[in-house]
């Protein structure tokens, strides 16, 4: 049996099941189907898979190969919305947030792992993440940890693990790091939070990275006077410890 459409995303999607299919038996599976521009990969059991439209309904190929047939498209699957002409579709809103709610572009806040996009940001309280696995479906919003403005963090992504710096310029004080170990489904295990620099001066715009031995590295501009004047350093701190933990030599 098979089915499929097009919804109101310009995802067209299909489901296969083992039957008889066009007169002839379904007794070697392809787990590959091509639409010209795009080949789909097919899992059993479900053997479901789905793609985005870019063309309009009319301009799908007619017909394409399963196996051992030859299968009419468009006589198996029927559109469950026409999209007449070009379509756009404008930014996906994840949360109302604040203006400052990513900052800066050299800070990463955003990367992608395990099949989804994920997004850091701050709704003026908190810092807040998400993931999609299609950019318009977007997980709900789970809170980090306290972050009043984007400047305040960033993230990185390696092997599987986030791991973000923090300090507030406007608190002044210490700056911290964790990392959190990514599941498929959306989620973050976190370890917990560490003290990588304890200071009283202000420490601005921590930028963190990842080398290829997984010890974090943290860069940060460092405010030498007693007020948010300057003078400015640019300083940085990497950690002897690759497990989550911090320590400095």
């Amino acid at each position: 049996a098979m089915s499929g459409g097009l919804d109101g995303l310009s995802r067209f999607s299909i489901s296969l099941e083992k039957a008889s299919l066009v007169g002839f038996a379904w007794t070697n599976i392809s787990h590959d189907l091509e639409f010209g521009w795009v080949k789909l990969g097919i899992d059993p059991p479900d053997l479901k898979a789905s793609f985005h439209a870019r063309v309009p309904w009319i301009d799908l190929p007619c017909r394409f190969e399963v196996g051992q047939g030859i299968v009419d498209l468009k006589a198996q699957f029927t559109p469950l919305r026409s999209i007449p002409g070009p379509v756009a579709f404008g930014p996906i809103l994840v949360e109302a947030a604040v203006t400052d709610a990513v900052r800066f572009p050299f800070q990463r806040k955003s990367f992608y792992a395990l099949g989804r996009m994920w997004m850091f940001y701050t709704d003026g309280t908190n810092m807040r993440f998400s993931s999609s696995q299609d950019g318009f479906r977007w997980k709900t919003p789970e809170t980090v940890r306290a972050a009043a403005d984007g400047e305040d963090f960033s993230v990185v992504e390696q092997n599987g693990y986030v791991h973000y710096a923090y300090s507030s310029y406007n608190l002044s004080g210490d700056l911290y790091y964790r990392r959190g170990l990514l599941a498929s489904d959306g989620s973050i295990s976190w370890d917990a939070e560490r003290n990588a620099v304890s200071t009283s001066k202000f420490i601005a715009w921590p930028c963190i990275g990842i080398d290829s031995t997984d010890h974090p590295w943290i860069g940060y501009r460092w405010n030498l006077g007693s007020a948010q004047s300057g003078p400015y350093k640019v300083q940085f701190v990497r950690s002897t410890k690759n497990d989550g933990t911090w320590t400095t030599d």
